[in-house]
């Protein structure tokens, strides 16, 4: 009867076992399904949807030196979808003559997409620069940012 007995219940390990890697498997399939989800809903939520700020940050150069990035404040940056005009305070440089350029940077987006240098002062024109900012998207997704500096209207002053 000892043998049968021992075959018993090594039977029922071997079933126990199974079952408690059943478990795990299971487990871990809902942890990836869940991690998966998790994943999906975050690349979601960082799609704009019409309305929203994109953030933006701007840096200056005049001479050789350069400003840190500064955060521009919401009213300040483009709303997804909607074409707007905006006016920027750029403030004086220190040591500011007149000689030389000033130029100005912008990242645009959560993806930092980079402007480059746009010169603002010493340009050809004798008129009031105007940053025109465009925003490529497709959807919710931004795509790129282009832009260009072009003499403000008149019934814009």
């Amino acid at each position: 009867m000892m043998p049968a007995t021992s075959d018993t219940s090594a039977d029922e390990e071997k079933k126990f076992e199974s079952e408690i890697m059943a478990t795990t498997r299971n487990t871990a399939t809902a942890r990836t399904l869940s991690l998966l989800t998790f994943c999906c809903l975050c690349w979601i939520s960082m799609a704009y949807k019409p309305g929203d700020v994109v953030p933006m940050s701007k840096m200056g150069q005049y001479h050789s030196s350069r400003t840190v990035w500064l955060d521009m404040i919401g009213r300040q940056c483009p709303i997804f979808g909607v074409n707007r005009e905006v006016l920027i305070r750029i403030e004086k440089p220190s040591g500011y003559t007149g000689a030389d350029a000033y130029k100005i940077s912008f990242q645009v987006g959560k993806e930092k997409y980079l402007i480059p240098w746009l010169l603002l002062i010493n340009r050809k024109s004798q008129e009031v620069p105007m940053v025109d900012v465009h925003l490529r998207y497709s959807g919710n997704d931004l795509h790129g940012v282009t832009a260009k500096v072009i003499d403000m209207p008149h019934h814009c002053m």
